[in-house]
């Protein structure tokens, strides 16, 4: 029964008529609202039924513990240093799961779909990439990588098998994180974030009402617009330093972060000046990595923010920084 008076919600102006909107081409039907990106591998990789499926060695263990949770069999695979994933022979069954990087990686798509049948597309760093709607193809999205919200991911592919028993989430309890960060800064939040994220680290679920509500009045466009001027700016600004060898790298896209790889490793001086750089994935830090590129990823890759917070001349003190602490490590 709906109700009716009492105190006033929060003003949440909706933008658009649902999340599909978000992508052209996209209908309501094509995509199943979920409380995170693991959820929608966890779906993706149900309705699938594999037999073994690939996945990246650089990649969150938390991906990995999905498809155990599972019980499917899988193989891991190295990723070449243009972030490309390698050229793999699977049998009619079996799947891959590959990764678009940083965002930056929507050309390697195609490639990708041309070459396997049954592919999971992990966009959870590339909201603005296009899914690809084909039978045997299931894109996934994460969406507070991008837009403040304490959980959401999405499941896009042109066939969703109905899900029997799918419980809706709630987030009240862990939305403390957002508010909490702008009365008092994001660093006085990050334990309260950390928090927020443990809580539904297991529970695969409908995305929340209120999760939907903050998501249907962001405006996407401004997101989109602010993301690729930051990239593009700091590309700019660092192209000479970075030893990254992609040649993705310099094309303008709305990316999750503008990725530089260094020599040197920078990113507790970085810290020490609030710019918050978050290291992917540190279990890789071990002797069985070393030499490869995955271990130089996950000990030298800054991952600088670009987000619809900052403007141009932000870019250009992250840059500042950047260069500053570069020089001071070359003359260690």
């Amino acid at each position: 029964m709906r109700e009716y008076g009492g105190y006033l919600p929060l003003e949440l102006t909706p933008l658009h008529s649902d999340l599909a909107s978000l992508w052209n081409g996209v209908k309501s039907d094509n995509i199943l609202a979920l409380n995170s990106g693991r959820a929608a591998i966890y779906y993706a990789l149900q309705m699938m039924k594999p037999e073994k499926v690939y996945v990246p060695h650089y990649i969150c263990k938390t991906v990995v513990d999905v498809v155990e949770r599972l019980g499917i069999p899988y193989k891991k695979y190295y990723i070449a240093e243009d972030l490309r994933c390698p050229s793999l022979s699977l049998k009619e069954n079996e799947c891959i799961l590959v990764v678009n990087y940083f965002g930056i990686l929507d050309s390697y798509i195609a490639e990708y779909i041309r070459q396997y049948k049954n592919i999971i597309i992990d966009n959870t760093q590339a909201l603005f990439c296009p899914p690809v709607l084909k039978d045997g193809v299931y894109n996934v999205y994460s969406y507070r990588k991008f837009v403040g919200v304490s959980d959401g991911g999405a499941l896009v592919a042109s066939c969703l098998r109905p899900l029997a028993n799918l419980q809706k989430d709630t987030s009240y309890s862990r939305i403390n994180f957002l508010i909490k960060a702008i009365e008092c800064g994001t660093n006085a939040a990050y334990m309260d974030y950390q928090a927020a994220i443990a809580s539904f680290a297991d529970e695969y679920l409908e995305m929340s009402l209120f999760t939907r509500r903050l998501l249907l009045s962001v405006n996407y466009k401004y997101v989109k617009t602010m993301r690729m001027q930051n990239y593009a700016a700091l590309h700019t600004f660092l192209q000479q330093y970075n030893r990254l060898k992609c040649s993705e790298l310099g094309k303008n896209t709305a990316a999750c972060w503008y990725p530089l790889l260094l020599a040197e490793d920078i990113s507790a001086a970085m810290i020490k000046n609030k710019v918050y750089v978050p290291r992917l994935w540190k279990e890789l830090l071990n002797e069985h990595f070393t030499g490869t590129f995955e271990y130089e990823c996950s000990s030298h890759l800054l991952l600088l923010p670009i987000d619809q917070r900052y403007t141009i001349a932000d870019m250009q003190y992250i840059a500042s920084l950047v260069k500053r602490y570069i020089v001071a490590a070359m003359k260690e």
